[in-house]
């Protein structure tokens, strides 16, 4: 049996080594030419979701490997009635289901359709209900850790008072600041925003939340509440504003344009807001690159594309998924990949 599972962990090396490789000795050879993966996003509409679609789709072609990826427009019914198909029109291959589910906490019955289909499926992205995980060792998650991200972005806005003591615009001696959440009773803006909080209250840093909106990950949406708040707070009674995600911040960041403040190329602090986002979409580094945002905490979604690829070539050599294996931290049937922090000041620094 040992010996068995030694030449399996390296069959396992060799193919992940070739599935991260452009063959181009071989182009037109498949390394699994009877295995599918079929991805599964809830929308492709912001930078986020497309910049992840790509790498999925660059990882798969660089493995020699077939990939469809389909959009629910953002309801669940849709989605469940697409991956429903796939299993039907699939039901002699060997697939392997990829899926961010269009509610965060949902997935039951997607989990309960590959389960009786006998196939393996890994949830990404938006985290399922708990007893989807715990119900059964095909199911997976790969995802992020959230309090590490709300933790960062405090430390963010931490560095940011380090260099700026004039901050404090309105003299109250506090961190007067606006906050625009992500969807109501989520377990990633909860997570986010209440790690944030935590780490400023125990570095004994005083904060005041003058306004807060759920804008359900919109950037739409939190463009017309940071207006709203300017309205009805004031611009002097905002000295930061805290994003669950890197969209709402680029929609405050319109907002605030409008009124004259955090112009590329300004250099008058007092037309200045710092604002925070989660993610590292490319639309936010170029304005942190511009000195109108300040900051993000940045999700490698090439990375997880790479990884999701890896425990789909796993599961078809029938090998095990480990930490070790993926290289990201796991507990249970979690992957988490790590966040990293970008900021104006690494730019100024260059």
């Amino acid at each position: 049996m040992k010996k068995i599972n030694a030449i399996k962990m390296g069959l396992l090396s060799l193919a992940l080594c070739s599935s991260m490789s452009l063959a181009a000795n071989a182009p037109e050879k498949r390394v699994y030419n009877d295995v599918d993966i079929y991805a599964f996003f809830p929308y492709l509409s912001d930078d986020f979701t497309q910049s992840l679609e790509k790498s999925l789709n660059t990882v798969a072609k660089n493995s020699n490997l077939n990939i469809n990826i389909q959009s629910a427009d953002n309801n669940t019914e849709n989605q469940v009635a697409q991956i429903k198909d796939v299993i039907k029109n699939n039901a002699k291959k060997r697939i392997t289901l990829l899926v961010d589910p269009v509610q965060v906490g949902g997935g039951e019955e997607i989990a309960l359709m590959a389960q009786k289909a006998n196939l393996p499926i890994v949830f990404f992205h938006r985290k399922p209900a708990d007893p989807v995980l715990k119900g059964d060792n095909k199911v997976l998650f790969l995802g992020h850790n959230n309090e590490q991200a709300g933790k960062l972005q405090a430390s963010l806005l931490q560095s940011y008072l380090k260099f700026h003591s004039d901050f404090d615009k309105n003299g109250n001696g506090k961190v007067d600041y606006v906050l625009f959440k992500g969807d109501t009773s989520n377990y990633e803006t909860d997570q986010r925003t209440l790690a944030f909080e935590e780490k400023l209250k125990r570095d004994n840093v005083v904060i005041n939340k003058q306004y807060e909106k759920h804008c359900f990950w919109s950037r739409t949406n939190a463009k017309a509440s940071m207006e709203e708040a300017i309205n009805t707070v004031g611009l002097e009674n905002i000295e930061a504003v805290i994003s669950n995600n890197d969209e709402m911040a680029l929609g405050a960041l319109e907002a605030l344009q409008e009124h004259g403040f955090n112009l590329e190329g300004n250099t008058d602090s007092s037309k200045y807001i710092p604002i925070f986002g989660i993610d590292g979409t490319r639309e936010a580094i170029m304005a942190i690159q511009d000195g109108e945002m300040e900051g993000t905490v940045f999700l490698d979604e090439r990375k997880m594309a790479k990884i999701l690829v890896r425990i789909a070539i796993a599961k078809w050599n029938d090998i095990a998924i480990t930490s070790k294996l993926v290289g990201v931290p796991m507990e249970d049937n979690e992957l988490k990949i790590p966040y990293k922090v970008i900021s104006r000041q690494q730019f100024l620094r260059k």
